[in-house]
């Protein structure tokens, strides 16, 4: 996301970061879904890590999908980027603390006051 983001801030092309954000997107909230159907009931850490996950990537228009509606179809709202990389941090957290995560590719690095602080992500940071 900060690669694409600073790709957007530029006026740059965002055809291949793009993608990659949404392959990466994809990869997670899959594995998120496979950790929810095992034999073990994940109960209160499946809710946040639905929760910061979403039901869908924020998009370059700051888009996001956040529900489905009785109907079937979803439901889109405005997203704040800085909000969501911190949603992300959030949930590589809490993916270290409740599964024992060794291996890490990309880890975000520092304190979550200090991520948001650099994001920009406003009072929300220590909600969750």
């Amino acid at each position: 996301m900060a690669k694409l983001k600073v790709i957007m801030d530029a006026k740059g092309d965002t055809s291949k970061a793009l993608k990659k954000y949404l392959k990466h997107w994809g990869e997670l909230k899959g594995f998120a879904l496979a950790l929810q159907t095992g034999k073990d009931n994940l109960g209160e850490t499946a809710a946040k890590l639905n929760r910061l996950i979403g039901f869908g990537p924020v998009m370059l228009n700051s888009s996001q999908v956040v529900d489905i509606d009785s109907k079937g179809n979803y439901v889109r709202d405005e997203a704040s980027w800085g909000e969501y990389m911190l949603h992300m941090a959030k949930a590589q957290r809490l993916l270290e603390d409740k599964f024992g995560v060794k291996a890490k590719n990309k880890a975000i690095a520092g304190d979550l006051a200090d991520i948001a602080k650099q994001l920009g992500a406003g009072n929300s940071a220590e909600n969750d």
